[in-house]
């Protein structure tokens, strides 16, 4: 991670794909979007964060 959040080799190491009517669409991982939440400083994405990082532990049980 970098001060702007994860670099594309990271993120698309780790995204996912999904096809939408035929096309193939990369989409970063949840772990990775809560780091470049994380790395903006703006406290809007740091709530954002904290609500991925929440329903992540939900997740688990």
């Amino acid at each position: 991670m970098n001060t702007y959040g994860v670099s594309f080799a990271e993120a698309i190491a780790d995204a996912g794909v999904v096809n939408l009517e035929g096309l193939w669409v990369p989409f970063l991982s949840k772990a990775n979007l809560i780091k470049n939440k994380l790395a903006t400083g703006r406290e809007k994405d740091r709530l954002d964060a904290r609500t991925l990082m929440d329903s992540a532990s939900e997740d688990k049980g």
